[in-house]
């Protein structure tokens, strides 16, 4: 994750603005948010 952010700031409608400007998914792990990967690399269509 970038460094310049701050994952305990991250609110739900900025996680919304990567998924639908950048078409980026929400890394989530024990309840806190560990990243940002493009959603075709979820589907394993990289």
């Amino acid at each position: 994750m970038n460094p310049e952010i701050n994952p305990e700031a991250i609110t739900i409608d900025e996680c919304l603005d990567m998924w639908k400007k950048k078409d980026k998914v929400t890394i989530i792990k024990s309840g806190q948010v560990v990243g940002f990967e493009k959603e075709d690399c979820i589907n394993g269509n990289a």
